[in-house]
């Protein structure tokens, strides 16, 4: 029988090991600490500079808020009143005058479904902005909600809702449903000709 005596006065260490063990261990920790510590200051960096990118368009639009107001109250004068009331009535002559019955119909066409037609349409102007509400008459009433998709992805109607339907009786004997629909009406710039188109038309 073998037997293993240690005489040493203290426990045998391998040292060597241990440190090495150790550092297998550490340095994953540390590398993860700095790249964590480096995200830190990046986010505290992007931070600042959204902060103050904020504070700076805060700043812009109290500024542009308070020139407003400071316009407003010289234009609510009771000597600026004939110019506020002629400035507001030559902004409404001019939307009529840009408005478009021809351009209307046009950009109509190309958004009204199949078996949807137009019984009615009313311009409403209010400053420089157009409204537009009409009545359409449709078989279905996902006829109307095909419309209001379609006029919701051109860029000539804006902010279209549902108001009202109404199911009404044709001289035929059948039924339809009436709807009335408003919608912002933005015109679209007339496309120029091309060069081409010009060349040719000489």
């Amino acid at each position: 029988m073998r037997y293993n005596i240690n005489l040493a006065t203290r426990p045998y260490v391998d040292a060597q090991r241990f440190y090495t063990d150790w550092l297998a261990g550490l340095v994953p920790l540390f590398l993860l600490a700095t790249a964590l510590v480096g995200f830190a200051v990046h986010a505290l960096v992007s931070s600042r500079e959204v902060a103050q990118a904020v504070r700076k368009v805060e700043g812009e639009i109290t500024r542009l808020d308070a020139q407003r107001a400071r316009a407003q109250q010289v234009m609510d004068r009771p000597e600026n009143r004939d110019t506020r009331m002629k400035s507001q009535f030559l902004n409404q002559a001019i939307a009529r005058k840009t408005f478009s019955w021809t351009r209307v119909f046009e950009e109509l066409e190309r958004v009204m479904p199949p078996r949807v037609h137009v019984v009615s349409i009313r311009p409403e102007t209010r400053g420089d902005q157009t409204r537009l509400v009409m009545t359409v008459a449709a078989d279905t009433r996902e006829n109307a909600v095909e419309l209001l998709r379609k006029m919701e992805a051109s860029e000539s109607f804006r902010q279209p809702e549902l108001v009202s339907e109404d199911l009404r009786q044709t001289q035929s004997g059948g039924s339809q449903v009436e709807f009335q629909v408003s919608a912002k009406y933005v015109p679209q710039p007339l496309a120029l000709p091309s060069a081409a188109a010009m060349k040719g038309g000489n």
